[in-house]
């Protein structure tokens, strides 16, 4: 995990690497402060295989936040 801050934006990047089936992904967390404290999340992954079973693939990702975000 990285951890960056800044004046009004800390940030928090994944990455996730398997070497045996060549999958990546990458997420990043991004918390500005200010009036509306936002919290912005990005998420990135490789191609999901289709070749074995040629049907079509979902991603689905749940996020919950209760009562804001606490950085520390």
């Amino acid at each position: 995990m990285i951890y960056e801050q800044g004046k009004i934006m800390e940030q928090w990047t994944l990455k996730f690497h398997d070497d045996k089936t060549k999958a990546y992904g990458m997420l990043k967390i991004r918390y500005c402060q200010g009036v509306n404290d936002l919290v912005e999340f990005d998420l990135e992954l490789n191609a999901i295989p289709t070749e074995l079973d040629n049907q079509g693939k979902d991603v689905t990702i749940n996020w919950r936040m209760y009562d804001g975000f606490d950085a520390a």
